[in-house]
């Protein structure tokens, strides 16, 4: 059964602000957590579950262990978390900032703060990657966003 990637980089990007250093376009963050994704799926031999899918289109966090670590890569790929598991707050802010497309950046900037510090440190990248969705959901993040 395939995978609606694009469905899930989307949500993704919600979740995996990458910080690059010149302005990017939003479509351009798009692809680059797709390749992200696809990546971490590729190389940790795991798989988005069409429940995770299903949840995904309809605004909420993937349930799956599989998925959560998924997005734990990612996070760490893209220097979203550092080794300890917590949240890289500049590296956050700095993604906003330099994201052509994004509406609200201080408000999104605010939130990414509440969710870094309501996160603290995780235990490994897939109870980061779990949270880091579940913060932003609480957020509105994903709602809005997606």
């Amino acid at each position: 059964m395939g995978v609606d990637w694009r469905a899930w980089c989307v949500a993704l990007l919600l979740a995996c602000l990458w910080a690059l250093g010149e302005s990017v376009s939003l479509a351009q963050r798009k692809q680059e957590a797709m390749k992200t994704v696809m990546d971490c799926t590729r190389e940790m031999k795991k798989m988005i579950k069409p429940k995770d899918m299903k949840d995904i289109k309809a605004k909420r966090c993937p349930s799956s262990a599989d998925a959560k670590c998924i997005i734990g890569c990612a996070l760490m790929r893209m220097k979203m978390l550092k080794k300890d598991y917590t949240f890289d707050q500049p590296t956050l802010t700095d993604f906003i900032i330099k994201t052509d497309g994004l509406k609200e950046k201080e408000k999104l900037v605010d939130t990414m703060k509440q969710c870094a510090d309501k996160m603290g440190k995780q235990k490994n990248e897939c109870s980061a990657g779990g949270n880091a969705c579940n913060c932003m959901k609480e957020s509105g993040v994903l709602k809005t966003m997606l």
